[in-house]
């Protein structure tokens, strides 16, 4: 899994919320000792570094390893700085995220029912509220969120910056259609 993020970063800088996101998940769910839940972590991020770090080394052999810097990460990083008014970045998510839920509004309230399905399950784990973590429900929602933070962090309303998304979003909702028919 590791390897993947490793080249979805190659690809796109907003993979690193989803890096960050899977060894948070793997630190949370984990069931194990502690020693072994950062040992699974540590293979995790040597998953992720080996293609970025293959790639540095080729561009490094060439005598080109400012263009791989430049075009792997400086060239978007100015979408992520502050390129844009708060309000501006803000403006563009709502109106991206409502084209988005206007076309598919069953999505919408899929994940609407999904969140009250969490916040349920953690008040009836109240007097154990971190159980919760544990669950792979969770673990989609972090992913969820990261791939969501991503996706808008830049602020550019282009609806296709949303496919990243829709595999935790998928997931979560396939979890929640499967709990109601049980």
């Amino acid at each position: 899994g590791g390897c993947c993020i490793g080249m979805a970063i190659l690809s796109k800088q907003v993979a690193l919320m989803e890096a960050g996101a899977w060894g948070l998940i793997i630190l949370l769910m984990s069931k194990k000792e502690a020693y072994r839940r950062w040992y699974a972590l540590s293979l995790y991020v040597t998953g992720v570094l080996i293609p970025v770090l293959f790639v540095w080394i080729y561009f490094y052999t060439q005598g080109i390893v400012e263009d791989f810097i430049f075009y792997a990460w400086t060239y978007n990083t100015v979408y992520f700085l502050p390129s844009q008014t708060l309000s501006i970045r803000l403006l563009n998510n709502v109106k991206l995220l409502g084209e988005f839920f206007i076309d598919k509004p069953l999505l919408l309230v899929g994940i609407i029912l999904a969140s009250i399905s969490l916040i349920r399950d953690t008040y009836h784990n109240f007097p154990n509220p971190w159980k919760i973590f544990a669950s792979h429900q969770v673990g989609l929602f972090i992913w969820l969120g990261a791939s969501l933070v991503g996706s808008l962090a830049g602020g550019r309303a282009f609806v296709h910056y949303l496919i990243p998304s829709m595999i935790p979003m998928s997931l979560v909702l396939a979890q929640e259609w499967d709990r109601w028919l049980q």
